[in-house]
């Protein structure tokens, strides 16, 4: 079941992934769908235009967009309470992406462009980009009220497009234009596919609390 605000088509929906490390120093080897993660497809939101051929729905938006590590085993450590603590969640992963936006906003002052709009700028980029410009789940599901979605090649309702290789991502927004065209162009990712989502809009604007 997908939950606002993550599937409204003017919000960048993220999904959860797990982070597999190669060693013990914890070099990073690949990603799988996390468990807690979810998406689907909604009954209301008519599909917008930046999803047309990419989402399993010809209909319907689709949710999550992308995805960022959010299992709390492999998670972000912060100090809290006097003492070091691993934390994850979708409420982890969204604020990252809204981060690398607020990055690439940096860039866009600095060629005097203005900071991204989320429906017409924002989203369109997102799946604009090259699908190089992602690191593609193809493993792993997750479970909501009685139905099992999985992670596969190109986009899924499990983790989107992927996790992105952050430099990449930030580059190509730094350059996206007033309709969200990057300078290069992305090859259709194929589909993947209810459970909820956190999102970002452009900013932060939202945020839900994750099942950990």
């Amino acid at each position: 079941m997908v939950e606002y605000p993550a599937v409204s088509p003017n919000v960048l929906g993220v999904g959860g992934t797990s982070i597999v490390t190669v060693d013990s120093t914890g070099t990073y080897g690949s990603e799988t769908g996390w468990s807690g993660s979810g998406g689907g497809i909604s009954s209301v939101e008519s599909i917008p235009s930046y999803q047309i051929g990419v989402t399993p729905s010809s209909t319907k938006r689709t949710t999550p967009d992308v995805a960022y590590d959010a299992d709390p085993n492999t998670g972000v450590y912060v100090y809290f309470q006097g003492g070091w603590y691993a934390f994850g969640g979708t409420s982890i992963g969204a604020p990252q992406w809204a981060g690398l936006v607020a990055i690439a906003d940096q860039g866009r002052a600095a060629i005097n462009q203005p900071s991204l709009d989320s429906s017409s700028q924002t989203l369109p980029a997102i799946y604009n980009l090259s699908s190089s410009d992602f690191n593609d789940i193809t493993k792993g599901s997750t479970r909501f009220r009685g139905k099992t979605l999985s992670a596969g090649p190109g986009y899924d309702l499990v983790t989107g497009r992927g996790s992105p290789k952050a430099d990449m991502v930030i580059s190509q927004l730094v350059s996206a234009t007033a309709s969200g065209k990057v300078s290069t162009p992305a090859s259709a990712p194929s589909s993947g596919g209810s459970a909820g989502s956190s999102s970002i809009e452009g900013l932060p604007v939202a945020r839900r609390l994750s099942r950990m």
